[in-house]
This record gives C-alpha cells, structure tokens and sequence, in this order.
C-alpha cells in the first residue's frame, strides 16, 4: 500500500482548491476531471493526490460501487489502451474516448474539493458533456502553498431550450438502494445526460445489472435529469442475432423458452408502451464487417424492422458510426429513430 498511494501530505507538497461553476447561473455544477502531473503524465486524485496506477473494471460494477455523496467519481481511463473492462482493451481503437479529451483518465466531482499535490506543474481538465466548452489550464503549485481555482463552464449551446435533451441508452449498473440512484445522478449531471437509460443485461442463463424496481416506480428525476429502468435481453451473439434494448418498460419480459423469437419481447414491451431497438449496430461496418467479414450483426433486424415490430437503432457507440443498416432502412420507408448508448460499463463515461 506504501508503494502505491500517499498517505499522508509531506513538505514539497502543497495544495489545490477547485470549484466549478455553470457561467451562466453561477451555481455549483458537476462535472468530469483530470489532474495530470506535467512531469510524468500521471494523474493524480482528490484528497490527497493519490497516483492511482489502477482502474475500475467491469467486474466492479457487477455489484454497486462503494461510494457516498461527495466523494469522487470512479477514476475511468479516456485515452491510449482501455482497460475499462475485462474482455475488450481496445474498443476505442486508441482514439480518446471523448473526442474533445485528450486527458488519460476522468472522474466526476459534484462539489468543490481540494486535492495535495506535490510542487510542480499540473494540468487541470474540466468537461460537462457536449454542450459546455471544455476548460484546461497549466497550475504551478509551489511547497506549501494553498492555490485555489474557480472554473466557469460556458455553453456553445443549449439543447434543452429547444426541446432537445441529450440522453444514453445503454447503462448498465445495479440499482438496488437509493445510494445507487445518487451515484447515477451525479455522473448522469457531470456529462449532462437528461435521461440515463439504466438497463438490466441478460443471457440464456441468467441476468446481470439488477434494477430494483421498472416503471413510474424506478424513475429517479432531479430537476431536468432522470434515471429509468429497462432491459438489454433478449441478447445472443452478436453473430447470431444479436442484442436488443427495451426502455422505459413497466416490467422486464423474458421467457427463455422462446429466447430466440425476438418478436415475443418486443410485441410484450410495446403493448405496454415502451421503446424496443437493436444493441450495437453502431459496430456493423467499422468493426465486425471489417474484421471478420463473414458476420452480419444483428440480422435478426432485418426480419423485425420489416414486421414494424423495432422503434430505434443504437447506431453510435465507442465513437462509431454505423449508418449502412440505418440508412437502408430508411431507404425502404422504415421509420427508425437514431440512438446512441455508451454501453457502460465497457465504455468509458456515461453517455
């Protein structure tokens, strides 16, 4: 432990204060971090500057991240190799997970924080989703010193006022006490996503991500943000028919005699006015086509788009883009809604 964290302030360290504001109202907002020693490239996290060589994994989240209000985010890795989960290193093919970012890491914060840094030069990063402009700037800390730094995070747009709110899909994470409903909210608000689709994920054999309660129940809204249950299942191989997504459902519907007829949970899903869609199509043309060739993902959409059984497609995730199955249906006078899912915790953030 001695070699992997410090413990305790020592003389050449000194100490940075940050707060962050919204310029517009002056409040207090969350956001996503990054302090980056200048020296090493290492980053470094509250309270007290901690080189945290580690990760949080997918493992992790299989059960509710230990975390109270006003303590950091999990520190997620954003640039370079991704080791974010336990299969797949490499699903941002080396690209920053934000476009905007090319910081090593990110954590959210909801409040102001101080953090012991050791006298230096340190790069502090600050981002709130794609609406704010994102804030970096170069800190010197000198051996006993006290700097402190309010940061004003401005729009170049406001979505909401023209009755657009950004939104995620395809969260996973268990929601099984209210703790778990806080911890949600406050990375939903520091990457200003609206509305955060919490999904339960199943197999053939078993289900993973449990959600408390479905329905009116299992919203959880502040303010203009809101956490809503629903389910990625049935899921097969992506090879095979690949994985589908239910929102805003009333109950999770899965009957694994019938796994494979997809139309069952989407008939049952949408008779109780929920949204039915495909998983990952995103990925089709950039990753599987490409690297192996003789797959055709989700090809069971070709049969329930066309039975007008499917409301959306998951056409961005991992920073792909994948149109050739949109735009063709599109083309044949489907009406499909475009959507996009980080899919985390495989991807780096919500949203």
């Amino acid at each position: 432990m001695l070699a992997l964290y410090r413990v305790s302030a020592v003389d050449g360290d000194g100490t940075l204060r940050v707060e962050i504001r919204d310029k517009a109202t002056g409040a207090v907002t969350p956001a996503m971090v990054c302090i980056t020693s200048l020296a090493d490239g290492k980053w470094r996290t509250p309270p007290d500057g901690r080189v945290d060589s580690g990760y949080t994994t997918v493992r992790d989240f299989y059960k509710p991240f230990d975390w109270k209000p006003g303590d950091i985010g999990p520190l997620r890795l954003t640039n370079g190799e991704y080791k974010n989960n336990d299969t797949r290193s490499s699903i941002y093919e080396g690209l920053p997970a934000y476009p905007y970012w090319k910081e090593p890491a990110a954590f959210f914060v909801t409040r102001p924080f101080s953090i012991t840094l050791p006298a230096g030069r340190w790069r502090l990063a600050v981002a709130k989703g794609v609406e704010f402009l994102p804030h970096f700037e170069d800190v010197e800390i000198s051996a006993g010193q006290k700097r402190q730094r309010r940061v004003e995070l401005a729009r170049w747009t406001d979505m909401p006022r023209q009755g657009w709110y950004s939104g995620d899909d395809h969260v996973h994470y268990p929601r099984l006490k209210p703790s778990d409903d806080e911890f949600l909210m406050s990375w939903a608000q520091a990457e200003d996503i609206h509305v955060a689709n919490i999904v339960r994920m199943g197999d053939i054999k078993r289900t993973y991500f449990e959600q408390a309660r479905y329905g009116p129940e299992s919203r959880f809204v502040r303010g203009n943000y809101a956490l809503v249950s629903g389910q990625e299942d049935p899921r097969t191989d992506i090879a095979e028919q690949g994985h589908t997504l239910a929102l805003n459902i009333r109950r999770p519907v899965r009957d694994t005699s019938r796994y494979h007829l997809y139309d069952f949970m989407f008939d049952r899903i949408r008779a109780e006015g929920g949204l039915t869609g495909y998983a990952h199509t995103a990925w089709a043309p950039e990753w599987y086509r490409r690297k192996r060739p003789e797959l055709n993902p989700t090809w069971d959409a070709s049969l329930n788009v066309v039975r007008g059984k499917v409301d959306f497609l998951e056409i961005l995730q991992f920073r792909k883009l994948g149109l050739e199955d949109y735009y063709d249906f599109l083309s044949l006078g489907f009406l499909l809604t475009a959507s996009a899912g980080s899919d985390l915790p495989w991807g780096a953030s919500i949203g």
